[in-house]
């Protein structure tokens, strides 16, 4: 594909829908002798302006903003493919797509928590705001942090890894079901009236 200028598209949409220049100021709010200087390739509209034009002329927004320099070819590839995408699906796929992706999303964000709080690395201190990490009594400085951490640097890695912390996390979920299926029987046989959920420091729900 061409690349087209961002004056090239507006000043042929214009005369598409018939109005003259002066019109489109006026509808855009934007001066007529700025729009005259756009459509004559003398200089690109911002974000701004093309969202003014955007409302009247009906341009696409990603093409008027890429002809104006504001994406790269790349990233206008990309858009392209993800519109091809999602205009490819029903409303119905599209609605399982994103509702695939937000539960995906809540799910590694529940493993990685789960990772934090069972399997804590020092280094997770580093990237957080606490008030101080104390050994002995002491409190360390983010350079003697780091020196503890370089001490351990060649030793064996033996953190797990994604796929165990996401295997390990599914088999808590799978035994919380069947606990809390085994709780309801005992409590409806009236066998058991309080309970501490064993599974309670992670969100396993």
């Amino acid at each position: 594909m061409k690349k087209p200028t961002a004056g090239e598209l507006i000043r042929n949409e214009r005369k598409l829908k018939g109005l003259s220049i002066s019109k489109l100021a006026e509808l855009t709010e934007v001066s007529q002798p700025y729009l005259s200087q756009i459509e004559n390739g003398k200089r690109n509209p911002s974000y701004d302006i093309i969202h003014k034009i955007k409302r009247v002329l009906d341009i696409d927004f990603y093409l008027l903003s890429w002809a104006s320099g504001l994406y790269t070819d790349a990233e206008y590839k990309d858009y392209l493919e993800q519109k091809e995408f999602f205009d490819s699906m029903t409303p119905e796929e599209e609605e399982e797509y994103f509702n695939k992706q937000n539960n995906e999303f809540i799910f590694y964000d529940k493993v990685n928590k789960f990772r934090k709080r069972k399997y804590v690395q020092i280094e997770d201190f580093l990237n957080n705001n606490i008030e101080g990490f104390y050994i002995s009594g002491h409190k360390l400085t983010s350079d003697e942090i780091k020196m503890l951490i370089h001490l351990f640097e060649s030793k064996e890695k033996n953190y797990p890894t994604e796929s165990e912390l996401e295997n390990e996390f599914k088999e808590l979920q799978k035994e919380r079901v069947q606990y809390k299926k085994r709780l309801k029987e005992a409590i409806e046989n009236g066998k058991i009236m309080i309970d501490v959920d064993p599974y309670s420091e992670y969100d396993l729900d």
